[in-house]
């Protein structure tokens, strides 16, 4: 600690007691000071402002403002040259609260002598020292606490209490808006088992994190109890796994579209004779002179049409082929076709069919698979409905077809009021060979396909649903005029 000449500013507004911190400066043995005066509150302040000095010598008495005032303003500014409050009478609540503004030291004038001086000034200037240390500490902590490659909480009894910026990031908020509140807010209370933890051990798990606008996202999870000042608190690395799992589903996916073109094959081989001797019967049958038997042959060849079109459509699809055969397709047509086939299927059930659609809509798509997505949907629906009476909602269902005009699209919805889908199965329903019927009531591939086939046409899909309440999916798809 001993240096020479060391800077040390007084302010001070009587010019005796200069003289007498010059004389007891002097009287310092192995150290030399060189002292800067300064006899106002403003010019003392600035001196702090421009100044390099290894301590402050501060009057209490500076006028209309007091030292007090001056070392507050000096704090507020974060100026840390060290400040020893002077003071002529001993005052125990002064000293209070020059400890409290922040002063490193607080002496009686008629009590100092050189070496109690010389004690103050070497003690101050070691503590200041000491505490710009500290805070350089601290920000090289802030900086690695906020540059990490995952995100970090910190929670006591599930109360969080530290987030870093990259956990902010994740969660599509600031640390401090989630600081002070419940894990819970951000993360599903099934990953009780991992924030529980009591153990020092790493647990990791993954869990569904909830940002702040409500959407969800999937988390990796790693959980331990520390100690912090006697105290164990959990701390939780969490890492945005989204992309990864979309990755992984996409991958899963073309293994699945992988087998669903080797299924597709085996359909276009094995059912492509078949039908076309079918095809041609009914061809033969259509040509009698009997007007019903007739038209049920028509219905028969039709069908046997879209059965061929729906296996070439999933051999595109099963290939990644965009499809390059949609035109303007009447939407009202393909569904008075599905409409045609399923009215036995809702009049058996004693379903209300509630029809809200426009006239001679024009959509991007192809005939036959636009009506087998039609007809798909119009299924399942049915099924919903089926369950939904199994649990004992037994009366007031109806499925309802509406259209809404979009200007460049046109968007038509089939909502139901059956068994609803859970909010697991939501995630998951148009993934091929994903099906929550029984074995022998479904494959798994209707909804997939659909999916497949309204993307080729450059459309969407949507599912909202409410768990024993029914469902509703939305189909946009482009207009064609």
């Amino acid at each position: 600690m001993r240096r020479d000449h060391l800077q040390v500013l007084l302010v001070d507004d009587d010019e005796d007691d200069l003289v007498n911190i010059r004389a007891l400066l002097g009287e310092i043995p192995n150290s030399k000071y060189k002292l800067v005066w300064k006899s106002s509150y403003e010019d003392g302040l600035q001196a702090l402002r421009g100044g390099h000095y290894d301590a402050c010598l501060l009057d209490y008495r500076l006028g209309e403002m007091t030292g007090l005032d001056l070392l507050r303003k000096a704090h507020h500014e974060g100026l840390t040259c060290p400040i020893i409050l002077l003071t002529g009478h001993g005052d125990f609540d002064l000293d209070i609260q020059a400890m409290q503004t922040g002063a490193a030291d607080y002496l009686v004038k008629a009590q100092i002598t050189p070496p109690l001086l010389e004690r103050s000034i070497r003690y101050s200037m070691k503590r200041a020292l000491d505490t710009q240390e500290l805070s350089e500490q601290k920000e090289n902590f802030r900086i690695l606490f906020n540059s990490t490659f995952e995100g970090i909480l910190v929670h006591r009894q599930g109360k969080i209490s530290s987030v870093n910026t990259p956990a902010g990031e994740i969660f599509g908020c600031s640390p401090n808006e989630m600081v002070g509140t419940a894990l819970s807010r951000f993360i599903r209370d099934d990953t009780d088992a991992i924030l529980n933890n009591s153990q020092n051990a790493n647990v990791r798990s993954e869990g569904i994190g909830i940002k702040k606008d409500g959407s969800e996202i999937y988390l990796g999870l790693s959980s331990r109890m520390v100690g912090l000042q006697g105290e164990s608190v959990s701390l939780l690395a969490v890492q945005d796994l989204t992309q990864s799992k979309q990755m992984e589903a996409q991958i899963l996916q073309q293994d699945r579209l992988a087998s669903l073109g080797l299924l597709a094959s085996s359909l276009a081989h094995e059912i492509g004779t078949p039908l076309g001797v079918i095809r041609g019967r009914a061809e033969q049958v259509s040509k009698s002179a009997d007007e019903k038997l007739k038209s049920t042959m028509e219905t028969i060849i039709s069908q046997i049409d879209r059965i061929a079109k729906l296996v070439t459509s999933l051999l595109q699809i099963a290939r990644g082929q965009q499809s390059t055969s949609s035109v303007a397709v009447n939407f009202n047509s393909a569904l008075q076709d599905v409409l045609n086939l399923m009215s036995h299927e809702l009049e058996r059930n004693g379903i209300e069919l509630k029809i809200l659609v426009g006239d001679d809509i024009l959509v991007k798509a192809e005939p036959g698979p636009l009506g087998q997505v039609i007809l798909n949907l119009l299924v399942n629906s049915v099924y919903a409905i089926e369950e939904a009476r199994k649990a004992g909602r037994t009366s007031g269902h109806r499925i309802t077809v509406q259209t809404k005009d979009l200007q460049d699209q046109i968007e038509f919805s089939i909502a139901d009021t059956g068994c609803g889908i859970s909010e697991k199965n939501l995630r998951n329903l148009f993934k091929p060979f994903f099906t929550t019927k029984d074995i022998g009531l479904g494959t798994g591939l209707g909804l997939a396909t659909s999916y497949k086939l309204i993307d080729s046409w450059g459309g969407s899909i949507r599912v909202e649903s409410v768990e024993d309440e029914g469902a509703t999916f939305t189909v946009t798809l482009s207009k064609k005029v």
